[in-house]
């Protein structure tokens, strides 16, 4: 059989780049770059990859039925494009997302070990350092793209902490644990930095979602005293009295949320086949409550929920909540499957907690930001598709490993 590690080593690389471009914009911290085109560039390479190993069906197999979910949810997004009122929005919504199955299905391929996907985790705890350090050093903001607003900055960064912790939880040198703290108590002033109250609920569901899941009561404890003090240095006294009108919905920006998410459900309830990509605000002056000022054409809904009813009716919702279900799915079928506290065993409990928390957190800060079509779901997909797949490889090995009578051979793990 030919060897293709250096391939997928090269392979591996390009991701890792993609990602740099995606989310540490490097074409917008060196503007020389924006002259090629890097998105683009980077995206062709992958297929290129895709293509030129022979494993593009292979992948899409792989990640059934995840695979096929997003695929359909794509050629719902592209089937909207002729009948919407704002045809190049939604064109650009069904693109955008289509873009995002390359670095998916190559992640499906080269990630195929436990090596490789705590290496990913390493590349990618290390990028929202940087973000994190990027964000504590222009005032809560991102170096741009779907990572430039304090509100997406707070959502990324909730999302990816428990990645942190996971290292953390695997790390055996001094030098590593010294790393994943720091990382760790970066992106937490970094949230609180963003003053994003939807990223701070995202926060508080994940940690909330740590404990429950997790072992480790201490570091959950840390982590509040650590977003405490951080709330307290990095925060002005207004903010502090802003944050504590969370729960005031009968005015302010709270209220014209809801009004938002009425809107939305009318607009879904009217057309329940949904008006296409990014065509909410162009309808929002229909559906709009009159306790707000006439004619907001353009309003987005402040809500993945409230973006994804009304703009993909009933059969994108069903083509996403199955998507949702099934990742849930097979992460709790990893816990189930390595439920002991060996090495090998813990990688799988611990990088499954930290899914969960990652996508618990997600949903709960995204239920306040229209981030339907960004790039974070689809990514964590692809590592849950990646770990069920890595899970089941190790088990099935095991298994053979085992004698007839039910010790283990001397080659087995």
């Amino acid at each position: 059989m030919k060897d293709n590690s250096g391939f997928k080593n090269k392979w591996l690389v390009a991701v890792a780049v993609y990602l740099c471009v995606d989310l540490g914009r490097l074409q917008d911290l060196f503007p020389f770059l924006s002259h090629v085109w890097p998105g683009a560039l980077m995206t062709v390479v992958l297929m290129a990859f895709l293509v030129s190993s022979g494993d593009l069906t292979d992948s899409f197999v792989k990640g059934l039925p995840q695979t096929r979910n997003i695929l359909l949810f794509v050629v719902l997004l592209f089937c909207y494009v002729p009948f919407a009122t704002a045809p190049r929005a939604a064109f650009n919504a069904a693109l955008g997302v289509s873009l995002f199955l390359p670095v998916v299905l190559s992640c499906l391929v080269i990630i195929d070990s436990r090596e490789k996907f705590e290496s990913v985790c390493k590349f990618l705890c290390l990028l929202f350092l940087f973000i994190g350090v990027f964000a504590l050093a222009h005032s809560g903001r991102g170096p741009g793209g779907s990572v430039g607003d304090e509100n997406d900055v707070g959502l990324y960064l909730v999302s990816f902490l428990p990645f942190t912790f996971f290292l953390l939880s695997q790390a055996t040198s001094r030098k590593g644990q010294a790393l994943w703290t720091l990382s760790a108590i970066v992106s937490l002033a970094a949230i609180v930095m963003t003053k994003s109250r939807g990223s701070l609920v995202g926060l508080i569901v994940m940690a909330a979602a740590y404990w429950i899941f997790g072992k480790r009561k201490l570091l959950l404890i840390s982590i509040t005293l650590l977003v405490a003090l951080a709330f307290t240095y990095l925060t002005d006294d207004d903010y502090k009295a802003k944050m504590l009108t969370i729960t005031a919905t009968s005015e302010g920006t709270a209220n014209e949320r809801i009004l938002s998410w009425n809107a939305a459900w009318k607009m879904f309830l009217d057309r329940p086949l949904g008006v296409g990509g990014n065509n909410f605000p162009r309808h929002f002056s229909e559906y709009q409550s009159t306790d707000l000022r006439r004619d907001m054409w353009g309003r987005v809904a402040h809500s993945l929920w409230f973006t994804l009813l009304p703009e993909t009716g009933i059969i994108g919702a069903y083509l996403y909540f199955a998507l949702v279900y099934r990742n849930f799915k097979d992460v709790f079928a990893v816990k189930r499957r390595h439920p002991h506290e060996e090495l090998q065993q813990r990688f799988y409990v611990s990088m499954s907690n930290a899914l969960l928390a990652s996508l618990i957190g997600f949903f709960a800060a995204a239920s306040f930001l229209s981030v339907l079509y960004y790039p974070i779901f689809w990514y964590l997909t692809a590592l849950i598709v990646c770990l069920r797949n890595i899970s089941l490889l190790d088990a099935s090995v095991a298994i053979k490993n085992f004698t007839p009578n039910g010790s283990r051979s001397v080659d087995g793990f």
